[in-house]
């Protein structure tokens, strides 16, 4: 299930392609996608919406553009 793939986001009027995976976790799967150099891993909530998890590195999760991840997590569906 650890298969690439390119994840098309309509960002700020542009379409940005994104390198991403489906990496399975436990019984579930997370879709990681390389954002800017970052690995960012996505998981399904309790809504079954696509939510970030931020990475554990307070200056990494800083770095990032909320409205770029809400937009990345809205192109999953």
């Amino acid at each position: 299930m650890d298969e690439g793939f390119e994840l098309p986001v309509h960002y700020n009027g542009k379409e940005l392609l994104f390198p991403a995976k489906f990496v399975r976790f436990g019984y579930s799967y997370r879709i990681e996608v390389n954002v800017n150099g970052t690995t960012v891993s996505f998981e399904k909530d309790e809504q079954r919406e696509w939510r970030a998890i931020e990475p554990s590195d307070s200056q990494t999760s800083n770095t990032f553009n909320k409205e770029l991840l809400l937009a990345i997590a809205a192109s999953m569906d």
